[in-house]
């Protein structure tokens, strides 16, 4: 598991001062409920509630952050003094960062916060990415509100926008059989045909081939994949069956636990990935190796932005691949281009839905805190809802033209 984050954010000098105004009542003479008296001890207070949920911790970190360094060079106000129309000017900041050399990396670059080129932004962000940075930073300050920090809560009056339903932007990305069997294709061909001669391509090849059937056998999440472990893997003895079963014990979103089947067809990539990295076929409980290795140090996992970039390569190689071939149409390989690593996991729920496997499986496997969030992939096959009501139609047409 990593360790706990640090919640230590850049400083600016307009955030880090105590200007009269900053606090919910300047005359008041109770304390507030912080001892935090600038903006950044505040964001600090906030971002330290969430130290035991790393995920979570590093998004908000990360937008309240960006959101810091707006406010003091752009805006250059507190936040006691920020308006409605400020949060206005924000959020159209975040379609496109500006000046890009000053917000924006490099194209195509990933560094760090020590790193002279690192910049809070890597691009513009998309419509959803900016709703999700306001969402952050509305909870940071109704939280501030509620601290006494602040009398006021500058997006209070932003109109909410309405989301689409959850089922319909579900099904927009989950990947069709055809485009699942397409991306299995190119893996097998990048790891057995001209591609994969020489160790290191081959390593790598391989990685990516075992990241891929990780990914959607399991429906684990990508943050699931980089902190657990080949320890993660166990052998049930107890089972009644004949042969004792592999399963796959992680912890998940939330420190639960869970337990996912391991099939014969994810055991026999799991040993083929190994092979390859010199290691026995299956795990023992001892191991310290992660689930997806390092090239060139075994026991170092794999960040999730790291495993994010390799299965984004995955999808657009295989795009290619399916251009070049005329596998796919051109729809499948846009798709192919937008998804993301949780398009893996919302096809493995999906599909193991559509293949009729137990609602209440599907949520154990994928780890739901409620059965309400897997019925959403109980969404009808459009293919198949459109043959049967052009079917309903045609019988209804023929019916009323035989009477005629």
């Amino acid at each position: 598991m990593s360790s706990t984050p640090s919640p230590a954010l850049p400083l600016s000098p307009l955030l880090t001062k105590k200007p009269q105004q900053n606090q919910a009542l300047a005359s008041q003479t109770e304390p507030t409920q912080l001892e935090a008296q600038t903006d950044v001890a505040a964001v600090t207070a906030w971002l330290a509630n969430y130290w035991e949920q790393p995920n979570t911790f590093a998004a908000y970190r990360k937008e309240s952050e960006r959101f810091m360094l707006w406010v003091s060079q752009v805006a250059q106000r507190n936040f006691a003094d920020l308006k409605h129309e400020d949060l206005l000017r924000y959020e159209q900041f975040l379609s496109d960062p500006q000046p890009a050399e000053h917000w924006q990396m490099p194209k195509g670059k990933k560094y760090g916060r020590g790193h002279p080129q690192w910049r809070p932004f890597t691009g513009p962000l998309s419509a959803a990415s900016r709703s999700q940075s306001l969402r952050i930073l509305n909870q940071l300050f109704e939280w501030l509100v509620k601290a006494e920090h602040l009398a006021h809560n500058p997006l209070a009056l932003r109109a909410r926008r309405r989301r689409p339903a959850s089922a319909l932007t579900l099904s927009t990305r989950i990947l069709a059989t055809k485009e699942l069997q397409v991306i299995r294709n190119y893996l097998m061909w990048s790891t057995t045909g001209q591609e994969s001669s020489g160790t290191p391509y081959l390593a790598r090849a391989m990685r990516d081939r075992w990241l891929f059937h990780l990914l959607f056998l399991t429906g684990m999440r990508i943050s699931e994949v980089a902190e657990n472990g080949m320890a993660s893997f166990y052998q049930d003895l107890q089972s009644s069956e004949t042969t004792p079963t592999w399963w796959l014990r992680i912890l998940g979103k939330g420190n639960k636990t869970r337990r996912i089947p391991v099939s014969s067809v994810l055991l026999s990539e799991l040993a083929l990935y190994r092979k390859v990295n010199g290691l026995p076929s299956l795990p023992v409980p001892s191991e310290p190796q992660p689930l997806i290795m390092s090239l060139d140090q075994y026991q170092r996992a794999l960040s999730r932005a790291a495993l994010h970039q390799r299965i984004k390569y995955v999808f657009k190689r295989t795009a290619d691949y399916a251009q070049t071939h005329n596998l796919l149409p051109e729809d499948s390989l846009q798709r192919l281009n937008d998804a993301s690593a949780h398009w893996l996991r919302h096809s493995a729920g999906s599909h193991m839905v559509q293949d009729h496997v137990d609602l209440l499986h599907v949520r154990d496997t994928l780890g739901h805190a409620s059965i309400a969030t897997t019925n959403l992939y109980l969404h009808s096959n459009d293919a198949q809802r459109h043959q049967r009501t052009s079917a309903h139609h045609q019988r209804w047409w023929d019916q009323d033209s035989s009477t005629s």
